[in-house]
C-alpha cells in the first residue's frame, strides 16, 4: 500500500480513498538470480515434463513455444488471493509461434485466437523431466535462457477508462490519472503479476471475456521481455484469463488470451 499512497501524496488532486477502493491484489512478479531445477518459478528455457509429454498441434500449423513454469508453493500467503489459487502444483505454459514471415502470411496465429495459450497443471507427485528439445531458439540460433522469478504481494489499479468499473472524477480527471499513474506504476510497480486488472496500452476495449452465465478473471499479465523473445502485439502486453470456477478446480483446459 505504501506506494500507492505515495503517488497518492504526490497528485492531491484525485480523491485517494475513492480510487484506493478499486485497488485489487495481486502478485507481482520479479526476476531473482538462483538456479532453474523442476519445482522452480520461471520464465523462459526449456520445460520440465512427463517424459512421454507430446505437445497439441496448433490450429495454423506452428510451433507452441513454452514461456512459463509456475510452482504454486511459491505464491505469498500474505496474499488475500492465495486461496483462490492451487496450494501446490506445478502450471506449465506455451504459446503458438509467430514466424518470420509474420507480415506476409494470413494464416499466423493472432493473440487472441483460441488456444494461443495453453497451460498444464501437474501436481506435486508427477515424475517430469527436463525437455531440451523443447526450448525456445530463434531463427538466428539464438538460445533464450530460463530466468527464475519470486511473487510478492502487489496492489494492482485500473488501467484505462474502458475497463467496465464505476471509476470515481470525471472523464478529464480519470484521462489525467491513467496518464500519471502509468508514468509512476512503469517505474515503481511491476509489469508482469498474476491476478489483478488486466493492464494494456493500445486497446480501446475491455479485453476481459465476456461469456453468458460465466465469469472470468485477469489470471496472468505480461510485458513484452526482448531478452525473452516475448513481443506480444508490437511490443505491448499479454493478458491471460480464466474462468473462475475453472480456477476454483485448478482447471487449467482454457486460457483466454488478449495483448495490446
Amino acid at each position: 500500500m505504501s506506494d500507492l499512497n505515495q503517488f497518492f501524496e504526490q497528485n492531491p488532486q484525485f480523491d485517494k480513498n475513492a480510487w484506493l477502493a478499486l485497488a485489487k491484489p495481486c502478485f507481482d512478479i520479479s526476476f531473482v538470480e538462483q538456479d532453474i531445477h523442476q519445482n522452480s518459478s520461471y520464465f523462459g528455457g526449456a520445460p520440465y515434463l512427463p517424459v512421454d509429454f507430446r505437445l497439441p498441434e496448433t490450429p495454423k500449423g506452428t510451433e507452441y513455444l513454452f514461456f512459463a513454469q509456475i510452482n504454486f508453493t511459491d505464491l505469498p500467503s500474505d496474499n488475500p488471493l492465495r486461496s483462490q489459487f492451487p496450494q501446490t502444483g506445478i502450471l506449465s505454459l506455451f504459446y503458438q509461434e509467430c514466424s518470420k514471415d509474420w507480415e506476409s502470411d494470413d494464416e499466423e496465429p493472432f493473440f487472441g485466437d483460441e488456444n494461443y495459450v495453453v497451460a498444464y497443471y501437474f501436481d506435486e507427485k508427477t515424475e517430469r523431466v527436463l525437455h531440451q528439445d523443447k526450448m525456445n531458439i530463434l531463427h538466428d540460433g539464438t538460445v533464450i535462457h530460463a530466468k527464475s522469478i519470486t511473487f510478492e504481494y502487489g496492489l494492482n489499479m485500473p488501467c484505462s477508462d474502458e475497463l467496465k468499473l464505476d471509476f470515481p472524477d470525471n472523464k478529464k480527471s480519470r484521462r489525467e490519472f491513467f496518464d500519471l499513474f502509468g508514468d509512476y506504476r512503469q517505474e515503481k510497480q511491476a509489469p508482469d503479476y498474476l491476478a489483478g486488472y488486466p493492464s494494456f496500452y493500445s486497446l480501446g476495449y475491455d479485453p476481459t471475456p465476456e461469456v453468458e452465465n460465466e465469469t472470468w478473471l485477469p489470471f496472468l499479465t505480461l510485458k513484452s521481455h526482448n531478452d525473452l523473445a516475448w513481443c506480444w502485439q508490437d511490443g505491448n502486453k499479454l493478458m491471460a484469463f480464466i474462468e473462475q470456477k475453472a480456477l476454483a478446480k485448478s482447471d487449467f483446459g482454457q486460457i483466454k488470451t488478449d495483448a495490446g
